[in-house]
């Protein structure tokens, strides 16, 4: 079959254009997001997670997420949907009629930051250290 050779993977990734994309010092992508402007009361679009796995792995994020506007009688928020093999997903609702948008923006980035946190693991997790 040397017409149908598959490629690599680092060959085959797509180019992925997240609207949110986390880095830490370690060039590691802990989470990754895009907004969205559909209603949301239980799940979003298949399409839209399907987007936003795409990216995590693409960036081999542990977490992707999706980004909406609160609307209707949905609550606000952070919300675990569930997991597509290794990678959380999961959606915030952003209330965009606060009446203090600093507030609501300050939620948003502390939920976020709790959420990458939780994916992380501390050094006592990690095992012993390696002898010098």
């Amino acid at each position: 079959f040397p017409n149908h050779a598959v490629p690599s993977a680092e060959a085959s990734t797509p180019d992925a254009n997240p609207d949110v994309v986390f880095r830490l010092d370690d060039s590691s992508h802990p989470l990754v997001a895009d907004v969205k402007y559909t209603e949301v009361k239980d799940y979003a679009h298949r399409s839209e997670v399907e987007q936003v796995v795409l990216y995590a792995v693409r960036y081999r994020s542990p977490v992707a997420l999706t980004i909406h506007p609160r609307r209707g009688g949905a609550k606000k928020g952070l919300h675990i949907v569930g997991r597509i093999g290794s990678i959380v997903v999961g959606q915030y609702r952003v209330d965009l009629g606060a009446e203090d948008m600093e507030a609501e923006m300050e939620e948003m980035a502390a939920q976020i930051s709790d959420l990458i946190a939780s994916q992380t693991p501390s050094p006592s997790l990690q095992g012993p250290p390696s002898p010098a």
